[in-house]
């Protein structure tokens, strides 16, 4: 989870800041959905 949100704040950074490449576009993306992943976990578990 932590990976997760540490690429979902570089690449957003990384967007705001000017820096557009494809690699960063994936990360983030890549970071977005394993942190939706992760909190789908916790909510199935807390229920």
């Amino acid at each position: 989870m932590t990976l997760a949100v540490l690429m979902v704040q570089g690449g957003v950074q990384d967007l705001l800041s000017g820096n557009k490449s494809p690699t960063n576009i994936v990360l983030t993306i890549t970071g977005g959905g394993l942190l939706a992943a992760c909190v789908a976990i916790i909510m199935n578990r807390i229920k």
